[in-house]
């Protein structure tokens, strides 16, 4: 009977827990899916400079490689949905890559250094 009552308690604590849990602190789809859409936008952005040859094939490929990575990055720390933190950290490397972006886009030579 102790153990049931006390994985009972356990249980109903756990619950109460996360009940706590401020709403900006939970996972919601909604900030996964403006993840995944800044995501998405910027690998459009990226193909688009490559397609006007503003940036050059290297270039291209380099930006590619890393949104590759941003995406497999998404995909693993999305599997319980996005934590505000975990949104963060993703919506910064967007960022610091669509910084590049401009970068590559007004640099003259048009080769990646």
């Amino acid at each position: 009977m102790k153990k049931r009552n006390m994985m009972a308690f356990t249980a109903l604590a756990g619950a109460a827990l996360i009940a706590a849990l401020p709403a900006a602190a939970r996972p919601t789809p909604a900030r996964s899916n403006h993840v995944w859409h800044d995501i998405v936008q910027l690998e459009r952005d990226v193909n688009r400079a490559d397609t006007r040859d503003t940036i050059s094939e290297r270039e291209a490929a380099g930006l590619r490689a890393q949104i590759a990575d941003l995406k497999a990055d998404y995909n693993r720390l999305n599997r319980n949905g996005l934590s505000p933190a975990n949104a963060h950290a993703l919506e910064r490397r967007i960022h610091q890559l669509r910084a590049r972006l401009g970068n590559e886009k007004h640099d003259p030579d048009h080769h990646r250094g």
